[in-house]
């Protein structure tokens, strides 16, 4: 699964987290209010109670099937309605008119088209306005003791609140991880996954600041894919691309806590590494030089050789350098290495 696959999918989980968390809350409405419409003695609700239990169930069934349009589709129609019911039969003492409000948050959120949603929201303004007029000029069906009006509006003005306050930490919820993502895709490659140029400066600055807490030297290692262009031309790009993630894939088969790999681009990369001293970079450069050349990757059945130049830098401690400069000699070392006949190393040591 790819990081845009990946994101959709933990959307698509919020997204059914939410609904559900609605529809288990109908569920347990009904079944308090189904025994409570009965000792109030009005058959007429308890069915609509009934009716709405048995769609939000019907809801939660769909949701798992995938068929999330039908399933909120379904229960905004039955739970607008048996709003309406309630507010006509008991009026908006009760507290029924609050869902009428919900219900247009609930559309807002929902995966239906733009058109939908504004359709939605219109019906739910239209069936509260209804129901106020109905109640001016009718008055409720059954005045209740202002007992029960107390309990019912409260109990419903609690439920109401609760949801929109879930919803709202719904929307926070999508917003942050969108923002999270958004910095993701900024800073990271998508074909390799490893950070890319834009973060490369961070990643510099943080080596720098790291210097003198590691009390040792950076190494700045430039690599390069020698002979990319041929490669893409002979095998196309889309082996290329599998040249690419293969050598990310192994730069990053070797983790250390004191190496950082990052895209530069193209077919260049960067390792920012902490060492001792100008071997130490050597040493690490000439190995992951020879475990790529070591390494093979078959296209029809023909086996091709992947190899890298590398040029490194060495900046001991206390040596004061610009990141562009510092990063500029290891890439003249780089061309050195390919002018040298490429699948080398080639190395700058900084003087104090």
């Amino acid at each position: 699964m790819n990081q845009h696959e990946e994101v959709l999918n933990i959307e698509k989980q919020q997204f059914l987290h939410q609904t559900n968390l609605v529809y288990y809350g109908t569920v347990g409405m009904a079944l308090f209010l189904i025994p409570y419409m009965a000792v109030i003695g009005n058959l007429f609700v308890v069915l609509l109670n009934v009716l709405g239990l048995l769609v939000a169930v019907t809801a939660v069934v769909l949701n798992r099937k995938g068929q999330y349009l039908l399933a909120s589709l379904l229960f905004l129609m039955i739970i607008t309605f048996n709003s309406s019911a309630h507010a006509v039969v008991f009026g908006l003492s009760a507290g029924f008119g609050y869902y009428f409000l919900n219900q247009a948050g609930l559309i807002i959120y929902t995966n239906w088209r733009k058109s939908w949603k504004l359709i939605g929201v219109v019906i739910q303004f239209m069936a509260l306005v209804g129901v106020f007029v109905f109640y001016q000029v009718q008055g409720p069906l059954i005045e209740l003791a202002f007992g029960h009006l107390i309990f019912l509006h409260a109990l419903n003005g609690a439920l109401n609140i609760i949801g929109v306050a879930n919803s709202a930490n719904y929307f926070l919820r999508i917003a942050g991880r969108a923002n999270e993502t958004l910095a993701t895709l900024a800073y990271t490659d998508y074909l390799t996954g490893l950070p890319n140029r834009t973060a490369l400066e961070g990643l510099l600055n943080d080596a720098f600041d790291e210097q003198n807490n590691k009390a040792k030297g950076i190494g700045i290692m430039m690599i390069d894919v020698d002979h990319f262009k041929l490669i893409n031309d002979e095998y196309g790009h889309v082996f290329g691309d599998k040249v690419l993630k293969h050598v990310a894939d192994t730069l990053k088969a070797h983790p250390s806590h004191e190496q950082i790999i990052a895209r530069y681009g193209g077919e260049e990369f960067i390792v920012i590494t902490f060492c001792d001293t100008p071997q130490c970079v050597y040493d690490k450069a000439e190995a992951t030089r020879k475990r790529i050349e070591a390494s093979k990757l078959t296209v029809a059945d023909t086996d091709v050789e992947v190899t890298v130049s590398i040029g490194t830098v060495f900046k001991p401690i206390g040596y004061n350098i610009e990141q562009l400069t510092l990063l500029d000699m290891a890439d003249a070392c780089l061309y050195q290495a390919k002018r040298s006949g490429r699948n080398n190393v080639v190395s700058k040591i900084l003087n104090q």
